[in-house]
């Protein structure tokens, strides 16, 4: 049966309550929130209130017999990319109670990984209040040699995972089941380490009360990028970039991992989740007949028409069972 998606289970935009009694946080390891304040609001009745509106405006239908299994969100500062995430979040939103483990894959933008990390803090702090870690995936993780432990300046110099934090936290304030977080950091990735990163993320994959969130933006295009391919277009630029992106998210949709590589090798595509999103595809390669893909949403955070023009752009994406 399809259902319009609305708010209605969103929080209050008074009521905020903490996700973890403070004081139980004195001897824990704590994740600050760095980018409050520059990238979104440090004031949690404002950031409250700027997701509640962002979901507010989402209109879209999902079926509820569908379970959600993973979706692909933007990490830009609220204003550029909030409303595209929020088609993604609204989905989210409707499914939590069905959820207990939400595993977060973003790209490292300023530090070199050889292998994927993960986090080894207690909680991550948000405005509107802490996210609890599920430190006993990540040990599991770690100890499996695959993935390496997070340095807790490193994951706070990142912004990827931490974009999806306000949504993340308003959901989890909607709810009173328990939901951990298990964030993992991705750099470059060669074919070995991809099989060993899959390999080991599949058993989790597998569970029915997990789903994976992958963090990235697609085109950055413009001379601050490096990336100006259509400077010499007579098609408007904008139009060049959403087609090239198109053709990269219809090859995710459908989870053809080959298809995507080869895409990202002959166009050079500044997508900067690409190595996440090709641990996903690999992921639900094996379980190719039991999930579809949507697009959500997609956006630009300017229309570029010139060669000196600069934008990015964002696509929200979700996979659920057929």
């Amino acid at each position: 049966m399809q259902e319009n998606l609305k708010s209605s289970t969103s929080i209050s935009r008074l009521s905020i309550p903490n996700l973890l009694n403070q004081e139980q946080e004195n001897d824990r390891k704590v994740r600050k929130a760095t980018h409050a304040g520059t990238w979104y609001e440090d004031n949690s009745a404002r950031l409250n209130d700027k997701v509640l509106t962002f979901i507010d405006n989402v209109v879209a239908e999902i079926d509820q017999n569908r379970k959600l299994k993973a979706l692909i969100v933007p990490h830009a500062g609220l204003k550029f990319s909030g409303q595209t995430a929020a088609y993604s979040y609204n989905h989210l939103l409707q499914k939590i109670n069905e959820i207990s483990k939400i595993f977060v894959l973003g790209p490292s933008h300023h530090s070199y990984l050889e292998k994927p990390a993960v986090s080894t803090v207690d909680v991550y702090e948000t405005p509107l209040g802490n996210i609890e870690i599920d430190t006993k995936i990540a040990h599991e993780l770690i100890s499996s040699g695959a993935f390496s432990k997070l340095p807790k300046d490193v994951d706070e110099d990142e912004h990827s995972i931490e974009m999806q934090l306000p949504f993340i936290a308003h959901i989890l304030n909607s709810v009173s089941c328990k939901v951990s977080l298990i964030p993992i950091l991705i750099g470059q990735m060669n074919k070995v380490t991809l099989h060993s990163t899959v390999k080991t993320l599949l058993p989790y994959f597998a569970d029915t009360d997990t789903v994976f969130i992958i963090s990235s933006d697609f085109c950055h295009y413009g001379p601050r990028f490096s990336y100006t391919p259509f400077s010499n277009s007579k098609t408007p630029i904008y139009s060049e970039i959403e087609q090239l992106d198109n053709d990269a998210i219809n090859m995710i949709l459908d989870m053809d991992l080959k298809s995507f590589e080869m895409y990202l090798n002959q166009t050079g595509n500044t997508i900067c989740g690409r190595h996440a999103i090709r641990v996903l595809l690999s992921i639900l390669s094996e379980f190719k007949d039991e999930f579809s893909g949507t697009l959500l949403h997609y956006s630009q955070s300017n229309k570029a028409v010139s060669g000196t023009d600069s934008s990015v752009s964002y696509a929200a994406i979700a996979f659920t069972t057929k």
